[in-house]
Parts: structure tokens; C-alpha cells; sequence
């Protein structure tokens, strides 16, 4: 998960650190000015609710990668319809929720994913 956080620091989405983590069970991702909330506060201002649907998305899909589909373990894998499917109706599926916005006011984001 590191490596890819990593990565994911590459793409200049903001810069991601892994707060907590609990592997196969959750983790906690902070995100120090993250792209969704910095466009968002200069293009509409402050919001009433948390906004950075990318981020929660990507935390979740990680965690989903990694854990419930068990990557190390199936490689080479096709990332197909049937994949997707199995995962997504997985009961061990991961599936995330923003605590901290900073288009909210907040410092910075933070985005939680934890199994259904």
C-alpha cells in the first residue's frame, strides 16, 4: 500500500499520507492539498459537504485491490466485467467516507475506508 500511495504522489493529486493502517480492515489516508478541494474552493468557495468523490473512490478501489481481490495472489490478472462484478458484490469489500474536507474548512482531506 505504501508503494502505491507513493504512485499515487506522482500524479499531483495532492499529497497522500497513509495515517492509519489495518491491513485487510481499513485505512486512513490524509491528503495535504488535494486537487478536488483546491478547485472547488476556487471555483465555488467553501462547501456544506465533503467533495472529493475521486479520492474516496481511489482510497476505497486501493484497499479493494490489494485485500479483497488479493492482487500480490492473482497476478497475471484481467481487469474484466466478471472482476469487477465479484468484487464489488464482495461481502468483503471496502467502501469509503470523507472525515476532514478542506473545501469544509478543514486543514486538510481525510478519506476512511473500512469493509461493508
Amino acid at each position: 500500500m505504501h508503494g502505491i500511495v507513493a504512485v499515487v504522489n506522482g500524479f499531483g493529486w495532492g499529497f497522500w499520507e497513509i495515517e492509519e493502517l489495518n491491513p485487510g480492515e481499513k485505512i486512513v489516508i490524509k491528503i495535504i492539498n488535494g486537487y478536488e478541494s483546491s478547485s472547488y474552493l476556487k471555483n465555488y468557495g467553501n462547501s456544506t459537504y465533503p467533495i472529493s468523490y475521486l479520492a474516496q473512490g481511489g482510497v476505497a478501489g486501493l484497499m479493494n485491490l490489494i485485500y479483497t481481490l488479493n492482487l500480490s495472489e492473482s497476478v497475471p490478472l484481467t481487469l474484466d466485467e466478471e472482476v469487477y462484478k465479484n468484487v464489488h458484490n464482495s461481502d468483503s469489500r471496502f467502501i469509503s467516507k470523507q472525515l476532514k474536507c478542506r473545501a469544509m474548512g478543514d486543514d486538510y482531506d481525510l478519506i476512511e475506508a473500512y469493509k461493508s
